[in-house]
């Protein structure tokens, strides 16, 4: 009886190991297919990716600094009226899998100033769609500044939509915007 007991009693902590792993990552994968059908939910309502393409839109193609100036299509607005008190300048750091930060939070009706820098060594974009940004696309070193005023409050997720290698699905982060 103790021999068996020598011969079971491995086994069974090898399947009690075995089992929390499958868990823990059953419950990891299950974290990021959230993530992903999030993802997926928000460039369905996007335009024709192929309209943000470089070359189609007269940007350069390949590596180097370029300023880009971009306003929202959904935003008319006269910058002059704007002063420091209702202007919000954030920069933004992209580099593989992540934006920095990527958590912003801004007032409803300010003139809001991204100035996007690509840091990594891969195309990435910025997809804010619900303030006209449906993909803008950043080569490795490009910096682009994007323009819009928030005319609502919530919070509002941006995203890639270029895929950029296996961290693509957890490069997301959060606009909140307040009265």
């Amino acid at each position: 009886m103790i021999k068996e007991m020598k011969i079971i009693t491995p086994i069974l902590i090898f399947i009690i190991i075995m089992s929390i792993f499958i868990l823990l990552f059953d419950f990891k994968v299950g974290k990021h297919r959230a993530i992903e059908k999030h993802i997926k939910t928000q460039m369905n309502e996007q335009t024709d990716l192929s309209d943000s393409i470089p070359g189609e839109l007269g940007l350069p193609d390949g590596e180097g600094s370029t300023e880009m100036n971009l306003v929202s299509s959904n935003n008319n607005y006269d910058e002059s009226k704007y002063t420091t008190e209702n202007k919000q300048k954030i920069e933004m750091e992209i580099i593989n899998w992540e934006y920095k930060p990527s958590k912003i939070k801004v007032k409803k009706d300010n003139l809001i100033i991204i100035n996007l820098k690509n840091t990594s060594d891969s195309k990435h974009t910025f997809s804010l769609d619900k303030f006209g940004f449906s993909q803008v696309l950043l080569e490795p070193g490009q910096t682009t500044t994007i323009k819009f005023v928030p005319d609502r409050t919530g919070n509002y997720t941006f995203f890639c939509n270029w895929y950029c290698g296996d961290g693509h699905n957890t490069m997301y982060g959060e606009l909140e915007v307040y009265e």
